[in-house]
């Protein structure tokens, strides 16, 4: 369930993956870049969609 309570669509592992690789723009497939910080122990990934140049998403992971 979602944060509203509303049952989540049960998708594929394969639907799911390629949502995360796909530009929801244009449809083309995203380019992922990686920042390592290795003394905080974080990396900083961002996706870019080559094709229509729009930046998808940001998001900070913590290394383990």
């Amino acid at each position: 369930m979602n944060a509203n309570g509303q049952p989540l669509p049960s998708l594929s592992k394969e639907d799911i993956i390629e949502n995360l690789e796909t530009c929801c723009l244009c449809g083309s497939k995203l380019r992922f870049s990686h920042q390592t910080d290795y003394l905080n122990l974080k990396v900083l990934e961002e996706a870019k969609c080559v094709a229509c140049g729009v930046k998808s998403r940001s998001e900070n992971f913590i290394l383990q």
